[in-house]
């Protein structure tokens, strides 16, 4: 991978160019998944001052960008610019409403579902844009995924399915038996418990609006 920038506390960076990389999904993923375990182990060995615990949350998309030198004749950078870059840039700050540390797109999932575990988060529509696109959190590769997690993921979906189908009681029955202390188990329960007092309209398609980013 490249990294393209440091922007503050944020690092982005992109697969695929300016070599050609058939696995860029599947390295992206790999390199997040690291990432997300080296920081834990930082955090377990209090290397912070005054035992501060450091959070990750991180974005990831795959679709057509401009990539190539932007900017001037005097002044430019070799980066990727296009509503693909900025769909990953909204994922990252969705980890904060879900609880997640690694949130993917639908098309990142197609790519490498064989070789990571991962649970469908929600279908969202991030600001800017009204086209729907379905999430998902990455649990980890599927030769390091402990039974748990797996059956986790497998009750989540069939949760969500209940949720889009508006089956809330359903959805609901199965939240209850799921760890409290998820946040997006929490999510998911308030907006059960809310629709069963208030049912959404017929033409709901169970897209989450997000208005801010």
């Amino acid at each position: 991978g490249v990294i393209d920038k440091y922007m503050g506390d944020a690092i982005m960076a992109f697969w695929g160019a300016p070599l050609d990389d058939k696995r860029h999904a599947f390295n992206a993923c790999m390199a997040a998944w690291k990432m997300k375990n080296l920081l834990a182990k930082l955090n377990e060995e209090k290397v912070w001052q005054e035992d501060v615990i450091l959070k990750l949350g991180i974005g990831i998309n795959s679709g057509e960008m401009i990539v190539g030198n932007m900017g001037g004749a005097k002044r430019f950078d070799y980066t990727v610019m296009g509503d693909s870059v900025n769909l990953g840039s909204r994922l990252e700050g969705l980890n904060k409403i879900y609880g997640s540390e690694i949130i993917i797109s639908e098309s990142v999932y197609a790519q490498v579902k064989d070789e990571f575990v991962c649970r469908v988060l929600d279908k969202v529509a991030v600001k800017g844009k009204t086209e729907p696109v379905t999430i998902y959190e990455l649990l980890g590769p599927v030769a390091e995924a402990s039974d748990n997690v797996k059956q986790f993921s497998k009750h989540f979906s069939l949760m969500f399915d209940k949720y889009l189908n508006k089956d809330f009681s359903g959805a609901l029955k199965l939240l209850e038996k799921m760890p409290a202390e998820d946040l997006s188990v929490q999510v998911y329960l308030d907006r059960c418990r809310e629709y069963l007092k208030n049912p959404p309209g017929e033409n709901w398609d169970g897209v989450y609006v997000l208005k801010t980013k």
